[in-house]
């Protein structure tokens, strides 16, 4: 009898002691949790992009988000859209000067990890290494941006189109 009690007793100690895993570092530090949006949040938050004083709002475009509810289950939306390319078929272009920089703002909701950019050039798309610099695409039409981020609860594109004059 006092054997399966040790055994019990051990059990529930390795089970606390396991849930407290992650939780602390060494020495009772707590650890910080990977950021999350605001609670609640149904779908990706949508940013606003200025470039030069002119703001604007990309449309969304695919994502994968999850939201948690109270009980710890997590409901999955998953939204496919047409790519980049053919979504730029219905929107209208911004026009923007070469020289002017390109600020993405995602208000009160920390901005995403990894936030990538894209161009969309004859169907395939070209990641943007380092700052998008508008000089480079001066005067060679439309061109179609897209912006990729990922947050704890999923990741979402954005499409916007520019003219750069």
């Amino acid at each position: 009898m006092a054997k399966k009690l040790g055994v019990a007793f051990l059990f529930v100690w390795l089970s606390a002691a396991v849930a407290g895993c992650g939780m602390f570092a060494a020495g009772g530090q707590e650890i910080e949790e990977k950021s999350k949006c605001e609670a609640g949040v149904k779908e990706p938050p949508i940013p606003t992009i200025t470039i030069g004083n002119e703001p604007f709002q990309p449309a969304l475009g695919a994502y994968s988000w999850g939201v948690e509810n109270s009980s710890g289950a997590v409901t999955r939306t998953e939204v496919d859209i047409a790519p980049p390319p053919e979504q730029a078929k219905h929107m209208e272009s911004i026009a923007v000067a070469g020289e002017d920089d390109l600020e993405i703002d995602f208000g009160s909701v920390h901005p995403p990890k990894p936030m990538d950019l894209h161009i969309w050039e004859d169907g395939k798309r070209r990641f943007v290494d380092g700052d998008m610099r508008l000089a480079d695409f001066k005067g060679t039409g439309s061109v179609i941006v897209e912006l990729y981020g990922e947050w704890h609860e999923g990741h979402a594109s954005y499409v916007f189109v520019l003219e750069v004059r």
